[in-house]
């Protein structure tokens, strides 16, 4: 947990950047400024709106709303399964099999001839594995890309529910909303996709590293 919580304390930066363009993106679609930025006065008068005051606070609040996500949550919204989401789960019975770098003869021998075979025993013998080889550079770089884009996904998601209800009291027109709707669509599946494809990586990397001090 302590790596994992370094990890996203790196990681904050992006998601803060992330942040911080969707803002943008939502003040572009609710007229609140234009691509040219220059009608500043009519941005001020707005902003001094106690009902526009609420619609942009509503936004940024959505980095706030991302950390009461569990983990549990996010891997679903990843993984789309509701029962055993985390990659781990299918560490043996999927990501090694589907992975040309791992041996499967070699890795049975590393448990005696007897892989894992439920959820919660592959994810339990996975992750002693991941302890021991969680600082080698492939399994770090895959776990924060993983840490990332996962984190991306949900505040995206967030973003999809809230947005709508700061559109409205802003009075965007519903033209506008479905074409920010898009956007947020495509961000949605482009970093779920990503963490997807992350995650099923820093999984087989570690059974690489484990394959490799076993060899």
């Amino acid at each position: 947990m302590e790596k994992e919580q370094s990890i996203k304390n790196q990681n904050r930066k992006y998601l803060i950047l992330y942040l911080f363009v969707n803002i943008i993106i939502f003040a572009v679609f609710a007229n609140i400024i234009e691509m040219s930025f220059r009608n500043i006065n009519e941005l001020w008068t707005k902003l001094r709106n106690p009902q526009g005051i609420i619609a942009v606070i509503i936004v940024p609040l959505t980095i706030v709303l991302e950390g009461f996500l569990s983990s549990h949550i996010k891997a679903v919204l990843v993984f789309c399964r509701f029962k055993d989401p985390l990659p781990g789960n299918r560490a043996f019975s999927e990501i090694a099999k589907n992975d040309h770098r791992v041996d499967l003869n070699k890795l049975v021998k590393i448990f005696s001839g007897n892989l894992p075979q439920s959820s919660i025993n592959q994810n339990k013998e996975w992750y002693k594995l991941y302890r021991k080889h969680e600082d080698k550079v492939r399994v770090l770089d895959a776990h924060r890309s993983f840490l990332l884009t996962r984190d991306l996904t949900a505040l995206t998601a967030i973003s999809i529910l809230i947005c709508i209800t700061a559109h409205i009291l802003w009075g965007t027109t519903w033209k506008d909303i479905a074409y920010h709707y898009l956007l947020l669509g495509v961000l949605f599946f482009i970093c779920r996709r990503a963490a997807y494809n992350y995650g099923k990586s820093f999984v087989a990397n570690v059974l690489v590293e484990a394959l490799n001090q076993n060899s």
